[in-house]
Protein backbone atom coordinates (compact mmCIF):
# COMPACT_ATOMS: atom_id res chain seq x y z
CA UNK A 1 0.00 0.00 0.00
CA UNK A 2 1.18 3.48 -0.84
CA UNK A 3 1.41 6.66 1.38
CA UNK A 4 -1.54 8.00 -0.70
CA UNK A 5 -4.00 5.35 -0.89
CA UNK A 6 -3.34 5.27 2.92
CA UNK A 7 -4.05 8.72 3.78
CA UNK A 8 -7.33 9.03 1.21
CA UNK A 9 -8.46 5.73 3.07
CA UNK A 10 -7.99 7.73 6.66
CA UNK A 11 -9.67 11.09 5.12
CA UNK A 12 -12.37 8.69 3.38
CA UNK A 13 -12.99 7.17 7.03
CA UNK A 14 -13.14 10.48 9.20
CA UNK A 15 -15.17 11.78 6.16
CA UNK A 16 -18.08 9.32 6.63
CA UNK A 17 -17.89 8.33 10.55
CA UNK A 18 -17.76 12.21 10.69
CA UNK A 19 -16.21 12.43 14.87
CA UNK A 20 -17.73 16.15 15.01
CA UNK A 21 -21.10 15.56 13.66
CA UNK A 22 -21.70 12.82 15.92
CA UNK A 23 -22.08 15.06 18.74
CA UNK A 24 -25.29 16.59 18.25
CA UNK A 25 -26.56 13.18 17.59
CA UNK A 26 -24.52 11.40 20.89
CA UNK A 27 -26.48 14.28 22.61
CA UNK A 28 -29.89 13.75 21.33
CA UNK A 29 -29.69 9.95 21.43
CA UNK A 30 -28.15 10.25 25.13
CA UNK A 31 -30.28 12.91 26.42
CA UNK A 32 -32.79 10.39 29.03
CA UNK A 33 -29.60 8.25 29.50
CA UNK A 34 -28.38 8.93 32.95
CA UNK A 35 -24.88 10.98 32.87
CA UNK A 36 -23.29 8.36 34.50
CA UNK A 37 -24.51 5.48 32.09
CA UNK A 38 -23.81 7.97 29.25
CA UNK A 39 -20.02 6.61 28.82
CA UNK A 40 -21.27 2.87 29.29
CA UNK A 41 -23.77 3.46 25.81
CA UNK A 42 -21.55 5.50 24.01
CA UNK A 43 -18.85 2.79 24.53
CA UNK A 44 -21.19 -0.25 23.53
CA UNK A 45 -22.28 2.25 20.25
CA UNK A 46 -18.86 2.46 19.23
CA UNK A 47 -17.59 -1.82 19.84
CA UNK A 48 -20.65 -2.42 17.88
CA UNK A 49 -19.45 0.01 15.26
CA UNK A 50 -16.11 -1.64 15.12
CA UNK A 51 -17.48 -5.18 15.22
CA UNK A 52 -19.39 -4.31 12.19
CA UNK A 53 -16.22 -2.74 10.04
CA UNK A 54 -13.70 -5.81 10.99
CA UNK A 55 -16.54 -8.51 9.92
CA UNK A 56 -16.34 -6.24 6.53
CA UNK A 57 -12.61 -6.10 6.66
CA UNK A 58 -12.51 -9.76 7.13
CA UNK A 59 -15.45 -10.64 5.00
CA UNK A 60 -15.77 -7.54 2.95
CA UNK A 61 -12.83 -8.71 0.26
CA UNK A 62 -14.80 -11.92 -0.29
CA UNK A 63 -18.20 -10.54 -1.02
CA UNK A 64 -16.96 -7.63 -3.27
CA UNK A 65 -15.18 -10.52 -5.07
CA UNK A 66 -18.52 -12.15 -5.23
CA UNK A 67 -20.45 -9.26 -6.51
CA UNK A 68 -17.17 -8.58 -9.17
CA UNK A 69 -16.70 -5.05 -7.25
CA UNK A 70 -13.21 -4.67 -7.10
CA UNK A 71 -12.71 -0.88 -6.59
CA UNK A 72 -9.63 -0.24 -4.06
CA UNK A 73 -11.43 1.86 -2.41
CA UNK A 74 -13.95 -0.57 -0.42
CA UNK A 75 -10.20 -1.66 1.47
CA UNK A 76 -10.96 -1.09 5.39
CA UNK A 77 -8.19 0.97 6.23
CA UNK A 78 -7.54 4.20 8.67
CA UNK A 79 -11.67 3.36 10.20
CA UNK A 80 -9.92 2.54 13.30
CA UNK A 81 -8.51 5.80 13.95
CA UNK A 82 -12.27 7.22 12.84
CA UNK A 83 -13.45 5.20 15.40
CA UNK A 84 -11.19 6.61 18.18
CA UNK A 85 -11.96 9.73 17.51
CA UNK A 86 -15.23 9.70 17.51
CA UNK A 87 -15.49 7.68 20.79
CA UNK A 88 -13.64 10.57 22.23
CA UNK A 89 -15.95 13.17 21.00
CA UNK A 90 -18.81 10.78 21.68
CA UNK A 91 -17.39 10.87 24.97
CA UNK A 92 -16.63 15.18 25.30
CA UNK A 93 -19.59 15.86 23.54
CA UNK A 94 -21.09 18.68 26.17
CA UNK A 95 -17.52 19.73 26.72
CA UNK A 96 -17.21 19.99 22.87
CA UNK A 97 -20.32 21.93 22.31
CA UNK A 98 -19.76 24.90 24.91
CA UNK A 99 -16.00 25.24 23.67
CA UNK A 100 -17.30 24.99 19.82
CA UNK A 101 -21.07 25.90 20.14
CA UNK A 102 -23.42 24.47 17.34
CA UNK A 103 -22.82 26.65 14.80
CA UNK A 104 -18.73 25.41 15.09
CA UNK A 105 -20.38 21.75 14.76
CA UNK A 106 -22.61 22.62 11.60
CA UNK A 107 -19.92 24.19 9.98
CA UNK A 108 -17.12 20.99 10.80
CA UNK A 109 -20.13 18.96 9.45
CA UNK A 110 -20.42 21.16 5.82
CA UNK A 111 -17.17 20.90 5.70
CA UNK A 112 -16.83 17.37 5.83
CA UNK A 113 -20.20 16.83 3.39
CA UNK A 114 -18.04 18.65 1.19
CA UNK A 115 -15.27 16.62 0.99
CA UNK A 116 -17.37 13.50 0.98
CA UNK A 117 -18.61 14.87 -2.06
CA UNK A 118 -15.36 15.15 -3.86
CA UNK A 119 -14.25 12.18 -2.72
CA UNK A 120 -17.63 10.79 -4.05
CA UNK A 121 -16.71 12.36 -7.57
CA UNK A 122 -13.14 11.11 -7.45
CA UNK A 123 -14.45 7.23 -6.96
CA UNK A 124 -16.82 7.42 -9.91
CA UNK A 125 -14.14 9.46 -11.95
CA UNK A 126 -11.95 6.23 -10.88
CA UNK A 127 -14.27 3.55 -11.43
CA UNK A 128 -14.49 5.40 -15.01
CA UNK A 129 -11.12 5.38 -15.80
CA UNK A 130 -10.89 1.80 -14.81
CA UNK A 131 -13.29 0.64 -17.68
CA UNK A 132 -12.28 -0.52 -20.39
CA UNK A 133 -14.77 1.92 -22.18
CA UNK A 134 -13.04 5.11 -20.97
CA UNK A 135 -9.37 3.43 -20.56
CA UNK A 136 -6.71 5.16 -22.48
Amino acid sequence: MNAGFIATSIATAFTIIDPIGMIPLTLAATASVPPQSRGRTIDQAVIVAAIVIAVMGLLGRAILHYLGITLPAFMIAGFAAALAATWACMRAAAAIVGRIGSTGIHVVTRLLGIILAALAVQFVLNGLVATPLFAR
